[in-house]
């Protein structure tokens, strides 16, 4: 269900290939949060996402995030599944938050599949 959730938003932000594989890249932990679309110099999986769409280093709140989502057409309701499986289990589990980094690199291989 990650992947699907993942894949979902990945798709409707329409990257080429080489856009894909540069988020592939970027998936590490190191550079990755959960729960906020912000958190200081880490962003979420969808987050780093829409950076390398609109080619953005950084963001200055999770309110400018929204408003960038809105303008790409992905709305709050298509991260719910997101949120249920893969920030609120990663807030307890760091294990659990590795796993799923691994299961979106994934998603992204599938994606490049595609492309």
């Amino acid at each position: 269900m990650l992947k699907f959730a993942y894949k979902n938003i990945i798709r409707r932000l329409n990257l080429k290939r080489e856009q894909l594989s540069l988020l592939k890249s970027k998936l590490e932990p190191g550079s990755i949060c959960f729960g906020n679309f912000v958190q200081g110099p880490k962003i979420c999986p969808t987050t780093t996402a829409l950076a390398i769409k609109l080619g953005r280093e950084a963001f200055i709140s999770d309110a400018e995030v929204k408003k960038l989502f809105r303008k790409q057409g992905i709305s709050l309701r298509h991260f719910y599944f997101l949120y249920i499986f893969f920030d609120l289990p990663s807030i307890f589990s760091k294990r659990f938050f590795f796993w799923s980094l691994w299961h979106m690199r994934e998603a992204i291989d599938d994606l490049i599949l595609l492309a």
